[in-house]
């Protein structure tokens, strides 16, 4: 729970139980806030399922979930500290907007090229782009090959762009001058420090 960004979860197998149990859910937490006193958007209270596509085709369009008489929301993907969840967990909505946060600062960094060096050029590129590709993806990088080549693309791209090289050079080369790693490296390398942390007790005790 944060003060803004508050996020109730259950699991069931049984969607009339899911439905109630949410609903009943909203309904004690809105009586706590109520309490306290704060207050809780019912406009801006949205409603996700994930699953299987499958089991995700049998839930109804507009699910049975209420808060003072007003139906909340259902969405096909939702943004929970700063990564965008989906239904089928495939990360297919955080992926494209990756893609574009990324894509607007190659465009800054083409026109930067003219006027600095390649060591800032690099300096731009680790400040304002790998954090994207870095940000929470021991949890997202589990990606399908078809979305993780849009993201080493636009590493590839950035390469080429901070070398001067043509649009159309082979991108190995180029990594390999800069000492740039593979992307799709970079989230089982996250998670291992993630798991070696956690083992040794060097992160908080829920992990």
């Amino acid at each position: 729970m944060y003060t803004d960004d508050t996020n109730l979860t259950f699991a069931s197998k049984d969607s009339e139980e899911l439905f109630s149990s949410l609903t009943k859910d909203l309904g004690n937490l809105k009586q706590w806030l109520d309490s306290d006193p704060l207050s809780l958007n019912v406009l801006k209270t949205k409603c996700l399922f994930t699953g299987t596509r499958q089991k995700i085709s049998l839930l109804p369009r507009e699910p049975h979930i209420c808060l003072d008489g007003h139906p909340i929301e259902r969405v096909n993907s939702y943004r929970c500290l700063g990564v965008q969840v989906d239904e089928t967990l495939s990360w297919e909505a955080h992926t494209f907007e990756v893609v574009g946060k990324v894509a607007k600062v190659l465009a800054a960094l083409r026109r930067l090229r003219q006027i600095c060096p390649q060591s800032t050029l690099v300096t731009i590129y680790k400040s304002l782009i790998l954090p994207h590709f870095d940000y929470c993806s021991a949890g997202w990088g589990c990606i399908g090959n078809g979305l993780s080549q849009k993201l080493e693309k636009l590493q590839n791209r950035a390469a080429r762009i901070i070398t001067g090289s043509s649009w159309d050079a082979r991108s190995a080369p180029i990594l390999h001058a800069l000492k740039w790693n593979s992307l799709a490296d970079r989230p089982a390398k996250q998670l291992k420090s993630l798991l070696f942390k956690t083992v040794n007790h060097f992160v908080p005790e829920y992990l």
